[in-house]
């Protein structure tokens, strides 16, 4: 039904081509002699203006996304489950679709245009798992840019454009395995 093979085309019949990132970039340049990277961005005056009040409540890790994404929440709900065993915090899932996880405890929220800004200000720690596929390499880091816009510190997956937008230990960590995702997010709650 996508029907991906028409991309390439795309690019060839287009003066112009614009990216979000280095590797779709790479791919368009095969096609197209005048590529262009626009990293993701968000609006800081207008919608994400305000900085997280890391002392309001009890931990909240969180995720925002669609249902189609579950599939990238799913690779970290063995590490949310080992987490929960040691560590007293909520798990918030911000989605268009309840998960229906059975084996943590987690809270849904709706994602609600009026209210995202807000929903998203709960979080204290925002995870941004992703598997690391050819689909993956082509996200542009829209879950960690939100995140950091609102002063809420990360944890991404080592995978394509959070290369760019994170510096591990300075505005978030970057993870490979499960291990580093344990490590990294009790760093995160401990402090």
């Amino acid at each position: 039904i996508k029907c991906t093979w028409k991309v390439g085309y795309i690019c060839k019949w287009s003066h112009i081509v614009t990216t979000g990132n280095y590797f779709l970039a790479d791919y368009a340049r095969k096609f197209c002699n005048d590529v262009r990277v626009i990293p993701t961005v968000v609006d800081t005056i207008n919608t994400h203006n305000r900085i997280k009040d890391q002392q309001a409540h009890r931990m909240v890790i969180g995720w925002t996304g669609t249902f189609t994404n579950f599939v990238q929440l799913d690779t970290i709900i063995p590490v949310i489950r080992k987490l929960q065993e040691v560590y007293s915090f909520e798990f918030l899932v911000i989605a268009d679709k309840d998960p229906a996880y059975c084996d943590i405890q987690y809270t849904f929220k709706k994602w609600n245009i009026k209210t995202e800004i807000d929903d998203l200000l709960n979080i204290d720690i925002g995870v941004m798992p992703l598997k690391n596929t050819i689909l993956e390499q082509g996200k542009c880091a829209f879950k960690a840019i939100q995140y950091m816009s609102l002063g809420i510190p990360c944890v991404v997956s080592d995978v394509g454009a959070n290369r760019d937008v994170i510096v591990d230990g300075v505005n978030g960590f970057i993870v490979k395995d499960a291990n580093a995702w344990i490590e990294k997010l009790s760093l995160l709650l401990q402090s």
